[in-house]
């Protein structure tokens, strides 16, 4: 008889375990649930603001929402400058053979006037 009274009480201890097992899952489920639905509520904001935040960097970047504009108006702002600096280049260029020119035709007629001077005693 000793045996029949441990079983009851063995099964009974199995049975407490197993509904305190169920219970904690149970509240870990609930846990979850909460956890997931605030991070899916912060989750939620965050991309709201981000989107407003991008939103307004797009309006204020782009005047008319126009991206493509922006960009050739920038193409254009570019190519002026190209230009500006290339002409730049060519009139130092063109100073620099007239500066030279004149350089050479002054020490030639420096030349020549000694020429036409003759040997000075």
């Amino acid at each position: 008889m000793h045996q029949d009274d441990s079983v009851p009480l063995h099964t009974e201890r199995r049975k407490s375990e197993s509904e305190s097992m169920l219970m904690i899952i149970k509240d870990l489920q609930h846990n979850v649930k909460e956890l997931s639905a605030k991070m899916n509520y912060h989750h939620a904001v965050f991309r709201e603001e981000v989107e407003k935040s991008v939103e307004k960097v797009y309006v204020a970047a782009f005047p008319d929402g126009d991206p493509d504009g922006h960009r050739r108006h920038h193409e254009a702002v570019i190519q002026k400058a190209e230009a500006q600096a290339a002409l730049w280049k060519e009139v130092q260029s063109h100073l620099i053979k007239s500066g030279l020119f004149a350089a050479l035709c002054w020490l030639g007629y420096l030349v020549w006037i000694g020429i036409l001077k003759g040997p000075q005693k």
